[in-house]
């Protein structure tokens, strides 16, 4: 049996509907570190670790606290 991991995509905009960071696990960056788990910025994307809701939404309330 092969065990696969869900795909994840936590997009994050702001009021004016642009976007402050998206974090997903799309096999579209095979070049970054720790691929497929990536974050997108504005203008950039960087490699990120497997993350989940809760981790989400703590990074959320702390950057907006």
């Amino acid at each position: 049996m092969i065990l696969t991991r869900p795909s994840y995509r936590f997009h994050w905009q702001d009021q004016n509907e642009y976007l402050v960071k998206r974090y997903d696990n799309a096999p579209h960056f095979p070049e970054l570190n720790n691929f497929p788990h990536h974050v997108h910025y504005p203008d950039m994307v960087e490699p990120f670790r497997e993350i989940g809701i809760v981790e989400i939404l703590e990074i959320v309330e702390n950057e907006i606290a």
